[in-house]
């Protein structure tokens, strides 16, 4: 063999490789060899873990009612949730709840907090009520409603929604009160025979849609509607009367910002 057969024949094995690097990988995919299709994702279904956000200014500066402990930061805080040990529990707790509500519990522990303002009254004719100050609130959550009054959980609120409530539970001399901004009555509660008044409504904003589903809020007073900022301030009974017993109305302001993860 002369050494242009040699240069022929190496440039022919050369092309039957590069044909073969090129077509066998289509080969395989159409057979289904190689070619994997990729998992669908899996839909978030609550209850699951979210990082809060609780700012002390609205979005032109002014300061909010309800504000962080601005535990490092200034300004805002984020709340993430903490495991207690031995599975007893969480100390914090930063969640889209199994009902599908935004709720940040704060009350088995010491070291974090809320700043709520439970005595901004309407008006001189409110009751006194309990001081503003940081509290390691109970529970403060939010939660947003169809028009026919069914709980519309935080992933499928795509559009967002300004139906919705916003509420802190807190501990004050023993007694546990709630100031509640919501549309709709409180169920279980006693109010003046004229019925307990309405208050403003809470805002949730979807910031981010990702698989169909928001994963991304802000909580603010909904602006657009009546009353903005009002909230009725309950006491808690117990089960042997009412649960929960009006006190008067007074306002509240608060910016939330909650994202998974």
């Amino acid at each position: 063999m002369n050494s242009r057969q040699t240069v022929s024949n190496l440039l022919l094995a050369i092309c039957w490789s590069l044909m073969a690097a090129i077509l066998m990988p289509a080969v395989y995919a159409q057979h289904g060899s190689r070619a994997k299709p990729s998992p669908s994702p899996t839909p978030m279904v609550p209850p699951f873990n979210v990082t809060s956000t609780v700012n002390d200014f609205d979005d032109l500066g002014g300061l909010l009612l309800m504000r962080s402990d601005d535990s490092g930061a200034s300004g805002q805080a984020t709340y993430k949730t903490i495991s207690a040990r031995k599975g007893a529990g969480n100390l914090v707790s930063s969640t889209i709840n199994a009902a599908g509500e935004w709720e940040l519990a704060l009350s088995d522990q010491s070291g974090r907090s809320l700043w709520v303002t439970p005595n901004q009254a309407i008006d001189s004719s409110q009751p006194t009520a309990p001081p503003a100050d940081f509290y390691a609130v109970q529970k403060a959550y939010a939660n947003c409603r169809d028009q026919a009054g069914n709980t519309v959980a935080f992933p499928s609120l795509t559009n967002g929604s300004g139906n919705c409530s916003m509420a802190v539970n807190f501990f004050y001399g023993g007694i546990l009160y709630k100031l509640l901004m919501r549309p709709g009555a409180l169920e279980g509660t006693t109010c003046p025979s004229v019925g307990c008044p309405v208050t403003g409504l809470a805002k949730v904003t979807c910031n981010i849609v990702a698989q169909n589903q928001c994963v991304d809020w802000t909580i603010t007073p909904n602006a657009d509607a009546a009353l903005i900022g009002v909230s009725n301030l309950y006491s808690y009974t117990g089960p042997r009367g009412a649960e929960w017993v009006f006190i008067g109305q007074y306002y509240n302001t608060f910016r939330v910002h909650a994202t998974n993860p």
